[in-house]
């Protein structure tokens, strides 16, 4: 008698960024062409420690997409991993880590430098920097190599400004989500 086991393909997630209509971290996935009943979402503990821990569970009818409401972007980046939970309760391995972008703003006399971290999960063929008097009213000023994370605005305009990143992800990403462009990562 033999007998083979098979086990629950890991999923792949394809963004982790903030939502600019929420302010939390969103990670999003590829759904895996075999029946799922749910996805396990994991968050590391410790950034860069390398231990993931369950923060939320997600039906495979549900949308592809995961808000993490305890996130805190203005802090730091975050790391989460992903499982699939097959119908027979057996969950797949962990899918690749995706990391969110933190954003480093300073002003230098009359310039302003950025500092970031790389979106953790793609390579970045470049960066858009954003800037704007709101964060709803941002204007691209510039593109740049994804192989450099920092950039320093010799010539900001008076008065407040937001900056924002984007790291356009050059696999695309089409989570099963409201019709909204979650093809970039953004700090």
């Amino acid at each position: 008698l033999s007998s083979i086991v098979v086990f629950a393909q890991a999923p792949a997630l394809c963004i982790s960024t903030v939502d600019p209509g929420t302010n939390y971290n969103m990670i999003g996935w590829d759904k895996v062409a075999f029946p799922a009943s749910s996805y396990n979402i994991y968050q590391e503990t410790l950034l860069g420690s390398g231990v993931y821990t369950v923060i939320g569970n997600t039906p495979t009818g549900s949308l592809s997409v995961y808000f993490d409401i305890s996130s805190d972007p203005d802090v730091g980046s975050s790391s989460y991993k992903i499982t699939t939970i097959d119908g027979g309760g057996v969950e797949s391995a962990q899918s690749a880590a995706f990391s969110t972008m933190f954003l480093t703003v300073a002003l230098s006399g009359s310039s302003v430098s950025m500092f970031w971290s790389a979106p953790g999960g793609f390579v970045p063929v470049q960066y858009d920097i954003w800037r704007g008097a709101t964060s709803s009213t941002m204007t691209l000023i510039d593109s740049m190599s994804g192989s450099l994370t920092s950039y320093f605005d010799i010539s900001p305009p008076l008065g407040t400004v937001c900056y924002r990143i984007e790291a356009p992800n050059p696999a695309g990403c089409v989570p099963t989500a409201p019709p909204t462009d979650y093809s970039s990562s953004f700090s």
